[in-house]
């Protein structure tokens, strides 16, 4: 059991936007205060650790690992539901109205999005629960296009997900938010094809999504009125942008060689930046293990290991995200890096 309870750090971020909102005024700020200030702190301070994926020791706690991503639906939709309550019925001023979108966003991304991967790679029932998720940040395409493109194509120039080599981070979000929005609907058309399903049906489930994605805009609307609406916008935007910038960071610069026309080496640990840092680990469901979750995507988190052959980053995500939102700090910082490790 023991071995469970630094991951409950998971859900740091969403308690705190409930907090936040609860105290007020700026207050509302406290999930970004969390997550961009503090983390970053507790990762330089307590540092790196090597994880040998055996963290699971009993049954009891191999369950429990799995309940915790398991209630990241419940809790995402409490705090989402929670805010929109709050926004209809409280007065809120506009620094309050501002700060609850960038928490809510940031929470929704860090942690919503964050479990969503996880559970994407599982069983039946966990991918459900991971596209329903993805409903509450509008962005349920990545159902589609993380397992079936991105895992396939990553460090090559057909991923939209993997940035190039001198590419900012702004530049990449369009790229991958307009590319990947284009793959998910090609491998969703060729698998209509492959079956001799009508494209332009309810059977394509990128067609289902936006129906789906428009009732839920609808609903948010209705039951809670302009302002509802668009602090629901606004969360999955912040929140898709953070998803876009952790996929940045994530392959930034790492290449496949192309071996034929179209055809890349296999992946391997050193396509991928990987990250030990303590408190970045606990609180993002070992995302940053990303190396082994790549070669091993059916791995669950607490399963995945250090692999000492990857590239690894210079700081823990949150100090990351940072570093990229300044493009000549980035530059600065892990384009040596990324020559020394290529070259």
């Amino acid at each position: 059991m023991f071995f469970v309870m630094p991951y409950i750090l998971c859900f740091s971020l969403p308690f705190s936007v409930v907090l936040g909102l609860w105290l007020g005024g700026p207050f509302t700020f406290l999930t970004l205060f969390l997550g961009y200030f503090i983390l970053p702190i507790l990762d330089i301070f307590f540092g790196k650790k090597i994880y040998k994926g055996d963290l699971s020791k009993t049954k009891f706690s191999d369950s429990f690992f799995k309940f915790l991503t398991f209630a990241a639906f419940p809790i995402q939709i409490f705090v989402l539901f929670f805010c929109l309550i709050y926004i209809s019925f409280f007065e809120l001023t506009f620094i309050e109205y501002f700060g609850l979108v960038l928490s809510a966003g940031i929470s929704s991304g860090a942690f919503g999005i964050t479990a969503a991967h996880e559970l994407i790679h599982q069983r039946k029932f966990e991918r459900f629960l991971s596209r329903l998720i993805l409903f509450t940040v509008s962005y349920p395409h990545f159902c589609i296009e993380h397992v079936h493109g991105h895992h396939i194509n990553v460090a090559t120039p057909q991923d939209p997900a993997s940035a190039k080599y001198g590419q900012n981070v702004y530049s990449f979000f369009f790229s991958s938010l307009i590319g990947s929005f284009k793959s998910a609907w090609g491998i969703e058309k060729r698998r209509l094809l492959r079956k001799k399903i009508q494209i332009y049906s309810l059977k394509n489930i990128m067609i289902q999504d936006f129906f789906i994605q428009l009732l839920i805009i609808y609903i948010v609307f209705y039951f809670f009125s302009f302002y509802g609406l668009l602090f629901f916008i606004l969360q999955s935007l912040i929140s898709i942008f953070e998803l876009e910038v952790i996929n940045y960071i994530e392959h930034y610069g790492l290449n496949r060689k192309e071996i034929s026309a179209g055809n890349y080496e296999k992946f391997s640990s050193k396509h991928s930046w990987n990250s030990n840092h303590i408190f970045s680990n606990y609180s993002l469901f070992n995302l940053p293990l990303h190396s082994d979750h790549h070669k091993y995507a059916g791995r669950r988190y607490f399963q995945l290991r250090h692999d000492r052959d990857s590239p690894q980053l210079p700081y823990g995500y949150s100090l990351m995200v940072i570093i990229a939102l300044i493009p000549v700090l980035w530059k600065k910082i892990m384009d040596p890096v990324v020559i020394r490790f290529t070259e």
